[in-house]
């Protein structure tokens, strides 16, 4: 198991470095860094809440990378997926935590830094990841978990949580 969390840890800074660093650092290289017109009252307000903002999806991305390792017995990389089907903690809510997190810092990231541009760079990958999982992710979850996959897809929701009583 030790290894695996390892291998999970190494994945998540490739990822993180890659979609959170340094590709936001090429689109700023291109497009130049756009400040974000704040209103003076929200000036020191939004940094601190993107910070939060930043820490909070942080820690629920590793929560679940972290359940993804004990529960799952795999990573969330494509290429280590997980061997049993994962639906405890963040995942009895919503289906697709992790990217709610990682979305969660990267906003989080833009507003910390009143980075107009970080924002918009945020946004692209939102909608990249949003195809991505439904036109990659979610057909290979079919084809490897089956009818289990289709009764979670039927009670859980993609982006919003939904909590009731499971």
């Amino acid at each position: 198991m030790l290894r695996v969390f390892l291998r999970a840890n190494m994945y998540a800074v490739l990822v993180i470095g890659l979609f959170l660093v340094l590709l936001p650092l090429a689109v700023i290289s291109l497009v130049g860094l756009r400040p974000l017109s704040l209103p003076p009252g929200l000036v020191q307000i939004v940094p601190a809440f993107g910070l939060l903002l930043g820490m909070v999806g942080g820690s629920l991305s590793y929560a679940c990378m972290t359940t993804f390792v004990i529960k799952g017995l795999g990573t969330a990389f494509p290429t280590d997926p997980p061997r049993k089907f994962v639906v405890l903690g963040p995942y009895r809510y919503v289906r697709n935590p992790m990217y709610i997190g990682n979305l969660s810092l990267a906003t989080g990231v833009g507003l910390a830094l009143s980075s107009g541009t970080y924002l918009m760079y945020t946004v692209g990958l939102a909608a990249v990841t949003h195809f991505y999982i439904v036109f990659s992710e979610e057909p290979q979850l079919m084809l490897r978990f089956g009818q289990a996959y289709l009764e979670y897809r039927r009670t859980t929701n993609r982006w919003l949580p939904k909590f009731d009583n499971r």
